[in-house]
């Protein structure tokens, strides 16, 4: 197998902590071209530390700035980079990092605005490569290639968790408590949310550690949330296994609990996720040497945005007021602040770049994310397959969820078809015939195609705001872009 162009770098001994690959390193790395030399940027202290070591020539450019070269030229040192006629020095070149195998290279945004000033022939055809790659970027490859390591760091956090009560007592319910909680978390998954943590993390040069354990929690948040979730559901399976409080029904059924018992150990699997969250919370403030809390107070305000979003939908039941406008501004909290605000703003702040500016460009593009995501889970709700899903699709009907799909066809059939939906949503017993009975009147009275128009129009305002926000890089922007194309199309 070739090496990478990552692992090229790190046989030349340098050091890798004050350097940062400048030039078309990137554009190997990532499989666009390949690239014969390797040109770095590094501090003037440690250009002459280097020059020092021997082996390397001095040299000078057309502005009498000194260089560093191997004799064959396959190497050049520099303590900065010429882009729009000014010298761009190694600490301002950080800004625009991302990281790979521990190697720092420029952003392929930074890269394309030097190619397009440079202009030269070669230079433009290395333009439309960046540009044919930004374009055909695989969202749901880029998110599994997350996975794993993101699993990796959820069952490391168990594990130093458990380690740090050592001195406790466990009954045999307590381990299997904190058991579950692993298993849940670790199940069959996007990892949406970790990724797009750990995506960002990336293009902020934010210790590879320390994005890990913020992933993980993240991720944990979810698994807190969701289990609360299956509760008030009442869903038997989720990611294809049984649900919190039917495991453990299952589990401990010589016990013979009662629903009730059973609910509520769920509840309390779910706030023991959360504390294991906020323990790999505090290790990734530690671990990049934030101030305890950084990302904790944004994390914890999010979630209690969507703690209070649950809370509206619990009390928005189908026999009582409500419309479809209270149902997005549901979404909006539940989806839309969690999903996509969070990640980001958690990942910003751990790189002690977030501000109220950055807030605001965050919220413009995350509150119509989230719409068009809960929007197309709805819709996976009712015409999903199970099988794809991991969740059953008679959960929402069975359970009365009075979602945007059911408020508008609520308000759009004749009187006899409303009476008939109502006795249908919330019935435990409904069958797939009466599924298909929803479906097809979510179909005829228009509500699909107006959940459908919002949708689009949501995404399409979620892609604008990132056009106009100055936190992206041109690279993470388009991944993004792609990321909401693809919530718009899922299948699970």
């Amino acid at each position: 197998m070739s090496q990478t162009f990552a692992e090229r770098v790190k046989e030349l001994g340098l050091p890798l902590d004050q350097m940062i690959i400048i030039g078309s390193g990137i554009l190997d790395q990532l499989g666009i071209r390949q690239s014969a030399d390797i040109d770095v940027a590094t501090n003037r202290e440690a250009l002459e530390e280097i020059a020092r070591s021997g082996g390397w020539v001095e040299k000078l450019d057309k502005n009498q700035r000194q260089y560093l070269a191997k004799h064959d030229g396959s190497v050049e040192i520099w303590d900065g980079w010429e882009i729009d006629g000014r010298i761009v020095e190694y600490d301002e070149l950080l800004d625009y990092a991302v990281e790979y195998d521990g190697v720092k290279f420029v952003n392929l945004d930074f890269l394309r605005r030097w190619k397009s000033w440079r202009g030269r022939e070669k230079d433009m055809q290395d333009v439309r490569l960046i540009d044919e790659y930004l374009g055909r970027t695989d969202v749901a490859a880029v998110l599994e290639q997350c996975t794993p390591e993101i699993n990796e760091y959820i069952a490391n956090v168990f594990e130093e968790f458990q380690a740090d009560l050592a001195n406790v007592s466990f009954t045999d319910l307590s381990r299997w408590a904190l058991e579950e909680s692993k298993v849940y978390a670790l199940g069959p998954g996007k990892r949406l949310r970790g990724a797009l943590a750990m995506l960002m993390c990336a293009e902020l040069s934010v210790d590879k550690e320390a994005a890990g354990y913020l992933a993980a929690a993240i991720e944990l948040m979810h698994s807190y949330l969701l289990i609360i979730d299956d509760v008030m559901d009442k869903s038997p399976i989720r990611r294809g296994h049984p649900t919190a409080h039917e495991a453990y029904k299952a589990t401990f059924s010589d016990l013979q609990p009662t629903q009730f018992e059973s609910d509520f150990a769920a509840v309390n699997i779910g706030t023991l996720t959360q504390h294991v969250a906020n323990w790999a919370i505090m290790k990734a403030e530690r671990v990049a040497d934030v101030p305890a809390g950084t990302v904790a107070r944004v994390m914890h305000r999010y979630i209690a945005i969507t703690n209070l979003g649950q809370l509206d939908d619990l009390a928005a039941s189908v026999d009582r007021p409500s419309s479809t406008e209270q149902a997005l501004e549901i979404y909006r909290k539940k989806s839309g602040y969690y999903s996509f605000v969070n990640p980001i703003a958690c990942a910003l702040a751990l790189a002690n770049r977030l501000d109220d500016k950055v807030l605001a460009q965050l919220e413009a593009f995350g509150l119509p994310a989230g719409v068009a995501f809960q929007l197309r889970d709805d819709w996976l709700g009712v015409f999903g397959d199970s099988k794809e899903s991991g969740k059953a699709n008679l959960d929402d009907i069975r359970e009365g969820k009075n979602t945007f799909l059911v408020q508008a066809t609520l308000a759009n059939v004749k009187e006899e078809d409303r009476a008939r939906l109502l006795s249908i949503l919330g019935n435990e017993g409904t069958t797939q015939e009466s599924l298909q009975v929803v479906r097809q009147m979510m179909i005829s009275s228009g509500a699909v195609e107006a959940s459908d128009a919002i949708i689009r129009d949501a995404a399409q305002a979620a892609i604008d705001a990132i056009d106009r926000a100055t936190c992206f890089s041109r690279h993470f922007a388009e991944v993004m872009k792609r990321i909401i194309q693809y919530t718009m199309e899922r299948r699970k």
